[in-house]
Protein backbone atom coordinates (compact mmCIF):
# COMPACT_ATOMS: atom_id res chain seq x y z
CA UNK A 1 0.00 0.00 0.00
CA UNK A 2 2.93 2.38 0.52
CA UNK A 3 3.62 2.36 -3.21
CA UNK A 4 0.00 2.81 -4.24
CA UNK A 5 -0.08 -0.26 -6.45
CA UNK A 6 -2.83 -2.87 -6.29
CA UNK A 7 -2.90 -6.27 -7.97
CA UNK A 8 -6.43 -7.52 -8.55
CA UNK A 9 -7.16 -11.03 -9.77
CA UNK A 10 -10.36 -10.97 -11.81
CA UNK A 11 -12.01 -14.16 -12.98
CA UNK A 12 -14.91 -14.34 -15.40
CA UNK A 13 -16.87 -16.28 -12.81
CA UNK A 14 -16.91 -13.39 -10.33
CA UNK A 15 -16.49 -10.29 -12.48
CA UNK A 16 -18.46 -10.54 -15.72
CA UNK A 17 -22.06 -10.44 -14.61
CA UNK A 18 -23.41 -6.87 -14.90
CA UNK A 19 -23.45 -6.09 -11.16
CA UNK A 20 -19.97 -7.48 -10.52
CA UNK A 21 -18.55 -5.68 -13.57
CA UNK A 22 -20.08 -2.43 -12.37
CA UNK A 23 -18.65 -2.95 -8.86
CA UNK A 24 -15.21 -3.68 -10.34
CA UNK A 25 -15.30 -0.50 -12.43
CA UNK A 26 -16.41 1.58 -9.44
CA UNK A 27 -13.63 0.11 -7.27
CA UNK A 28 -11.01 0.89 -9.92
CA UNK A 29 -12.36 4.44 -10.21
CA UNK A 30 -12.11 4.94 -6.44
CA UNK A 31 -8.53 3.68 -6.48
CA UNK A 32 -7.64 5.90 -9.43
CA UNK A 33 -8.96 8.95 -7.54
CA UNK A 34 -6.54 8.01 -4.74
CA UNK A 35 -3.61 7.66 -7.19
CA UNK A 36 -3.50 3.89 -6.80
CA UNK A 37 -2.37 2.00 -9.88
CA UNK A 38 -4.45 -1.14 -10.42
CA UNK A 39 -2.92 -4.10 -12.21
CA UNK A 40 -5.81 -6.35 -13.24
CA UNK A 41 -4.85 -9.95 -13.92
CA UNK A 42 -6.74 -13.10 -14.76
CA UNK A 43 -6.14 -16.33 -12.85
CA UNK A 44 -4.89 -17.85 -16.12
CA UNK A 45 -2.26 -15.16 -16.60
CA UNK A 46 -1.17 -15.50 -13.01
CA UNK A 47 -0.56 -19.21 -13.62
CA UNK A 48 0.80 -19.06 -17.16
CA UNK A 49 2.69 -15.78 -17.46
CA UNK A 50 4.41 -15.22 -14.14
CA UNK A 51 7.49 -13.59 -15.73
CA UNK A 52 5.35 -11.12 -17.70
CA UNK A 53 3.19 -10.37 -14.70
CA UNK A 54 6.23 -9.80 -12.49
CA UNK A 55 7.60 -7.43 -15.13
CA UNK A 56 4.33 -5.45 -15.06
CA UNK A 57 4.40 -5.33 -11.26
CA UNK A 58 8.02 -4.15 -11.18
CA UNK A 59 7.26 -1.44 -13.75
CA UNK A 60 4.27 -0.22 -11.74
CA UNK A 61 6.33 -0.15 -8.54
CA UNK A 62 9.18 1.69 -10.28
CA UNK A 63 6.72 4.27 -11.57
CA UNK A 64 5.09 4.58 -8.14
CA UNK A 65 8.44 5.44 -6.56
CA UNK A 66 8.48 8.63 -8.63
CA UNK A 67 5.39 10.03 -6.90
CA UNK A 68 4.46 10.62 -3.28
CA UNK A 69 2.76 7.67 -1.60
CA UNK A 70 -1.02 7.88 -1.48
CA UNK A 71 -2.62 8.74 1.85
CA UNK A 72 -4.70 5.62 2.21
CA UNK A 73 -5.08 2.76 4.61
CA UNK A 74 -6.17 -0.73 3.79
CA UNK A 75 -7.82 -3.64 5.44
CA UNK A 76 -7.65 -7.22 4.35
CA UNK A 77 -10.83 -9.01 3.47
CA UNK A 78 -11.18 -12.54 4.67
CA UNK A 79 -11.66 -15.05 1.88
CA UNK A 80 -15.18 -16.25 1.27
CA UNK A 81 -15.89 -19.73 2.57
Amino acid sequence: YEAGVALEVNSRKYHLDPESWKATQERWSRMARLDITVIPVTPQRRRRDSPGLMSDIRAALDSARLRPPPRVTFKRRSQAA
